[in-house]
């Protein structure tokens, strides 16, 4: 948990980290009726579009009323049929979102029919760039880049969700069948700043009314 100070209060907000070894992680931070989000691809030198992050879902212990992204971004990858890769400008995700009570989907899966996903995360190249070989879907495939290039960040709007909200359960999918490829986050044991951020506050309390005193408020 950590504090911010704001205009004079200490704002709180509940951060929680979960991973899936090898292949990604997630930082969530909960706030007053906004849930922020960090996906990292970690799967190095991938060869098939499998294997890259293509939805993200995870369960609050609040049930938020209704959910929206307010706004998403990741950096463009393009990967060439040699497997050398272009850096592109930072764009929007492009990804949809879903609630389903208490629980939030993020995907990149479209209507699972007639869309061909662009945009999904691709973890970080190997020594030389990308493998070339693989299934195809990757290096100097059009359908699919570009490529976020490992990660991406995601603003959404949660109506109800206060910063004392934890994420209960986490779910990372990759490659492009929905439902597929998925695996359960595990929680990552962090340090725990609440002291840092305790004392933050308290000093800051301190000099506020210090300064109302010498002003005689």
């Amino acid at each position: 948990m950590g504090a911010l100070a704001l205009n004079g209060v200490c704002a709180w907000a509940n951060t929680s980290e979960f991973i899936v070894s090898g292949w990604g992680e997630a930082a969530i931070t909960t706030g007053s009726g906004t849930v922020n989000i960090t996906l990292t691809d970690l799967y190095v030198n991938p060869d098939s579009v499998s294997e890259n992050m293509s939805g993200f879902i995870f369960t609050l212990s609040t049930t938020p009323g209704s959910a929206s992204i307010a706004t998403s971004s990741g950096t463009e990858i393009t990967v060439d049929k040699t497997g050398a890769y272009t850096i592109g400008s930072s764009v929007a995700t492009g990804w949809g979102i879903a609630l389903d009570g208490a629980t939030t989907t993020l995907d990149d899966l479209g209507d699972g029919a007639t869309d061909t996903p662009r945009h999904t995360i691709l973890g970080p190249p190997g020594s030389g760039g990308y493998a070339s070989g693989g299934d195809g879907s990757i290096a100097g495939n059009k359908a699919h880049n570009a490529f976020l290039d490992q990660t991406a960040t995601f603003t959404l709007d949660e109506a109800g969700v206060t910063a004392s909200a934890t994420v209960t359960s986490t779910i990372f999918q990759f490659g492009t069948t929905d439902g597929q490829g998925r695996s359960a986050g595990a929680l990552v044991a962090t340090p725990e700043p609440s002291t840092l951020a305790l004392f933050s506050c308290a000093a800051l309390l301190m000099v506020l009314a210090r300064r109302r005193r010498a002003s005689g408020h």
